[in-house]
């Protein structure tokens, strides 16, 4: 998957750079931290105390215009993290969030969750055609 969203990037003139592993781990940490994720499950999303479910599987809805109301909630730099259900630690790729839907949408579909520096809001795609949000108080 790392390969084809290198590929993209370079296809379609993103402009993104992979977080170096140590510094994107720490970020991955911090978050979790914030939300009580636990790191040693798969499906990190998969706990109580979600904020907002939205479902997209069927023809009635549209992942590019949920994908794109739900980025409102962030800065305009944000992570995308590529769990791709492997177990941590993701690669962390680090982009515009105007870039980020150009590249979702040029790749097949795969799990990632999207956060920004200011950790009030992570957003999952997940592999039951549903986006999770999760939001906090917490500065």
């Amino acid at each position: 998957m790392i390969n084809q969203i290198e590929s993209t990037i370079k296809e379609e003139k993103i402009n993104g750079k992979w977080v170096p592993g140590t510094q994107g781990d720490l970020l991955v940490i911090n978050l979790a931290k914030k939300f009580s994720f636990d790191l040693n499950k798969l499906f990190i999303w998969s706990q109580e105390g979600t904020s907002d479910y939205y479902d997209y599987e069927g023809e009635e809805f549209d992942w590019e215009k949920i994908l794109s109301s739900l980025l409102d909630n962030f800065t305009q730099s944000i992570y995308i993290c590529v769990t791709n259900e492997d177990l941590f630690p993701w690669q962390l790729l680090q982009c515009d969030k105007g870039d980020c839907i150009r590249l979702l949408t040029n790749l097949p579909f795969f799990e990632y969750f999207i956060f920004d520096s200011s950790m009030r809001c992570v957003l999952f795609d997940t592999h039951d055609n549903s986006i999770i949000v999760f939001r906090s108080n917490i500065g």
